[in-house]
């Protein structure tokens, strides 16, 4: 160690040798691992002036001199060549995290791991061209609905958004990819006798006041869900819709106008006296999984155990549980009811989406 030369940034011990400089006002310092001897450390001696030089010039790439620095990822002047899909992801949820709603992360999550990283989570950021998405989207359509395939890019295009604010990218590569037209929704609401028959092949009454309920009441499934017994004013004949049960969370309701209370119908009136009188006694639970006592873990449980059991068996056209708020909306407006009312009693911010997803069965007198 005595004979090896004294160079000015360049220190040695008796298995690595450092290199030391400023770069940005922030003081580096990169360890190379071998034995110093007096050749290396010339070598690297001169390799330390070069990366000066290029300070100098504005042309100092941080990750080109050290491929494995920790710093290099922060510093580099070209991050895009050296920042992979998934690593920009993974800080993407680190700043989602502190303010999206846990099933918001939950549905992120089940994209980005089975949807995106399979398919770019190795690429550099640079090599994310609009026509790699372009074909990328294409591929998908063959398997995919436009709905689906615009949710997979959603996260995809946030996160090369936030990189390109950030001047981690020169150019944003996703804003020239458009989402997918989409059809309008598709709406098949049940005849009175089809829901009549569908409930004839529910043989559990508590859960076949459920599906009633959902049809006459128009509420979401994760609302009726976490529908408690103190939310219900039997005398008034309302009840208060003020939260959702969403991946074994409780949480608010979809939006804010989604935060109502509700009028009842004679028949969703009778559905919750029978209800009441079941006396289940589950969490104060109006609608409970009775196989679990419990709350529905989510609403595929609904959908696999009673809805598609039910739908088989009444041998009706299969629908999505979705229908039944379809259903309660279609039955108003053709009995006659204002548009407005029915806009509030299914949480819309405004009965635009009323008129617009509904119009036709509005009755015009």
């Amino acid at each position: 160690m005595n004979n090896l030369p004294k160079l000015t940034g360049i220190k040695a011990n008796k298995s690595s040798i450092a290199i030391e400089f400023t770069y940005n006002n922030i003081r580096c310092r990169e360890t190379i691992k071998c034995k110093p001897t007096k050749t290396i450390m010339q070598e690297l001696a001169r390799k330390r002036e070069a990366i000066i030089y290029e300070i100098s010039l504005g042309k100092f790439d941080y990750a080109a001199h050290f491929p494995n620095s920790k710093k290099a990822k922060s510093l580099t002047i070209n991050q895009a060549n050296h920042l992979t899909v998934e690593e920009l992801l993974s800080s993407w949820f680190a700043r989602k995290r502190k303010y999206c709603a846990f099933s918001t992360i939950r549905g992120y999550k089940t994209i980005v791991y089975s949807n995106i990283l399979p398919k770019l989570g190795k690429l550099k950021l640079s090599e994310i061209k609009p026509s790699l998405i372009k074909d990328w989207v294409a591929e998908l359509q063959q398997t995919l609905s436009p709905k689906r395939i615009n949710n997979i890019l959603t996260p995809l295009k946030d996160a090369f958004r936030q990189a390109y604010e950030d001047e981690i990218i020169d150019t944003d590569p996703m804003a020239r990819v458009k989402n997918l037209k989409l059809s309008k929704a598709d709406i098949n609401p049940f005849t009175l006798g089809e829901i009549d028959q569908l409930l004839k092949n529910i043989s559990s009454q508590a859960d076949r006041n459920m599906i009633e309920f959902a049809f006459f009441t128009g509420l979401r499934t994760s609302e009726y869900m976490a529908l408690t017994w103190d939310d219900v004013n039997l005398n008034d004949r309302t009840v208060a819709v003020n939260k959702a049960f969403v991946y074994k969370k409780l949480k608010t309701t979809k939006t804010k106008a989604g935060i109502r209370t509700i009028e009842l119908c004679d028949r969703a009136y009778n559905i919750l006296r029978e209800q009441k009188a079941l006396n289940l006694g589950v969490k104060n639970l109006v609608f409970p999984d009775m196989l679990n006592n419990d709350y529905w873990y989510d609403t595929s449980a609904i959908r696999k155990r009673i809805w598609i059991p039910a739908i088989k068996q009444a041998n009706l056209t299969y629908r999505n549980p979705y229908q039944t708020r379809h259903t309660f909306a279609s039955q108003m407006l053709s009995q006659g009811k204002n548009p407005l009312w029915v806009a509030q009693q299914m949480g819309h911010e405004d009965w635009g989406m009323i008129i617009k997803t509904y119009g036709k069965w509005i009755k015009n007198d």
